[in-house]
């Protein structure tokens, strides 16, 4: 960029910039218009040159990448991963979910909230869930009150609750279930599809072929931390 600054701004040049830096003025006085032209022409030569080179070194990475174990496992993980990411979206927004109702039993404080252990008003079950201090309906959970609960019907989470007789109030989500971070889960396991979407020469799909693999990795360890 200098380079080119210092060919093509010789007019421009004040006088106390020559003063100051003497060895640049006189190379750039020194050149004609011809040489000027000229040295720009092979400027542009040579960048051609290298986007040629750059884009052949691509190709060849691209096809050595096509007969790798690499690029079958990368899109084996990534199949399965959309699989998973349509079946998260389907199971919380699509598929509707089980309602059950229980009796909060004990209340202790989360570090965010808290804790409810619920006990099923028909069946010998209990379950703890964990609400959030920053929900508005907060306050509606109380120790002996009747509260709902909604279960998925795929991965069987329950992710979301809510006061039995405040029906008209949207639910509160369960901090407990990895469904809480269902954004988060949903673009670990989405983000893989990129191998089928960008597949050709080009450095992103080179790059993320790769890392693809740990993407779903990622998002199996989380959804192991949140029912263990």
């Amino acid at each position: 960029n200098n380079a080119y600054e210092n060919l093509t701004q010789k007019s421009n040049l004040e006088e106390k910039d020559i003063l100051n830096n003497p060895k640049a003025s006189k190379y750039v006085y020194n050149l004609s218009d011809k040489e000027l032209e000229e040295r720009l022409k092979n400027a542009r030569i040579n960048n051609k040159k290298k986007e040629n080179r750059e884009r052949d070194i691509l190709n060849i990475s691209y096809k050595e990448l096509q007969g790798s174990k690499i690029l079958t496992i990368s899109n084996f993980i990534a199949s399965l991963s959309i699989l998973f990411a349509l079946l998260l979206l389907s199971d919380l927004h699509l598929i509707q979910p089980n309602t059950k109702v229980y009796i909060a039993q004990k209340i202790e404080k989360a570090p965010v909230g808290q804790k409810v252990h619920l006990e099923s008003t028909l069946e010998n079950e209990t379950i703890t869930v964990t609400t959030d201090i920053r929900d508005a309906n907060f306050d509606v959970i109380r120790t002996k009150y009747i509260i709902e609960v909604f279960e998925s019907k795929i991965f069987k989470q329950v992710y979301a609750l809510r006061n039995f007789g405040h029906r008209k109030v949207p639910p509160m989500l369960n901090k407990s279930s990895f469904f809480s971070i269902f954004n988060l889960l949903f673009v670990l396991f989405l983000f893989p599809a990129t191998n089928f979407i960008f597949r050709g020469p080009n450095t992103f799909y080179l790059i993320f072929v790769h890392l693809n693999i740990g993407f779903p990795i990622v998002g199996s360890l989380i959804i192991l931390f949140f029912t263990l």
